[in-house]
């Protein structure tokens, strides 16, 4: 069963087309921010670079996490992250959610915070 799940993932799934996007550490997500801040910088005469990735700026910050990935396969990333079909992506949508990808890697950390959440959303206490 496990098997034939996997294979259907090479297939194109979601996951499997952007996993090569999801960095390993914060370092890994530092880096790709600055990579982002530098081609921004490079094209700060248009204001739309600093909110948003066009495919261009999205091709050169994500290119060196992907070497065996040609021109159409990251745009075909770039597309399954643009739902909207608006050939932009918000910047902070972008980031945050890496974040919170690395983020989920941290088990601890991760259980820390839903139950500090659990005791926000319910009072401290499940009162009937």
């Amino acid at each position: 069963m496990g098997a034939s799940q996997s294979k259907g993932a090479e297939g194109g799934g979601v996951r499997w087309k952007l996993r090569p996007l999801v960095p390993r550490s914060w370092a890994d997500l530092e880096q790709l921010h600055v990579r982002f801040q530098q081609e921004a910088h490079r094209r700060r005469a248009d204001p739309v670079f600093q909110y948003f990735l066009l495919f261009p700026v999205f091709q050169s910050i994500v290119a060196p996490l992907c070497p065996g990935k040609d021109k159409l396969q990251l745009l075909a990333m770039f597309e399954t992250l643009d739902l909207k079909g608006a050939r932009k992506l918000a910047v902070m949508d972008f980031f945050s959610g890496l974040a919170l990808l690395v983020d989920a890697k941290k088990p601890q950390k991760l259980e820390c915070e839903a139950t500090q959440q659990g005791v926000l959303k319910d009072g401290g206490g499940k009162g009937g």
